[in-house]
């Protein structure tokens, strides 16, 4: 706990260090030496507990001696973390083409329902031409190529969604095991 009242994983997160987890040990009084300081944090089972806990990699340590509160004292901290990084993160570029491809799909499904729509009403009337026949074949050929199109996408986007998702669970399962 900082002067300010602030606990290690806000300092932390202050000077851009991201974590999955974090722990803190605190010690201040007078002692005769930095054995008898760590000796009394291995007496103390929270203190212990973070000291010897293996999810702990990285550790920042800082002491200090002068006036608190009016009398001569030692002032020691412990900050125990295991950084992000530890777990890779999902991809971001996945995730944006995941983004782009359920756009163009959009895009690309109205535009057949609008031409799946002018195609009905078209094939009601009767043709006064092979002009207007072949107007309506025209659209009909469009709209299966626009149907081919969008199958390619949704397949391509299951993909894409599919291997994002499991690197979202390597994550996941990364964190539950910190």
């Amino acid at each position: 706990m900082s002067p300010e009242g602030d606990d290690a994983g806000i300092i932390l997160k202050e000077i851009g260090y991201d974590y999955l987890v974090v722990g803190e040990n605190l010690a201040r009084g007078y002692f005769k030496d930095s054995k008898d300081l760590v000796d009394g944090w291995m007496k103390s089972p929270d203190h212990r507990e973070n000291i010897l806990n293996p999810k702990f990699r990285e550790i920042g340590v800082a002491q200090r001696e002068g006036k608190f509160q009016g009398k001569e004292q030692y002032l020691a901290v412990q900050i125990f973390a295991s950084p992000l990084s530890l777990c890779p993160l999902p991809d971001e570029s996945s995730l944006s083409q995941i983004q782009e491809k359920e756009e163009e799909l959009e895009e690309l499904t109205k535009k057949a329902e609008i031409l799946r729509g002018e195609i009905e009403k078209e094939s009601q009337e009767e043709f006064e031409s092979e002009a207007e026949f072949q107007v309506v074949q025209d659209k009909i050929k469009t709209y299966n190529a626009l149907v081919r199109r969008i199958n390619k996408l949704s397949k391509e986007l299951e993909t894409l969604i599919l291997n994002y998702n499991s690197q979202v669970n390597s994550f996941n399962t990364c964190i539950d095991n910190f």
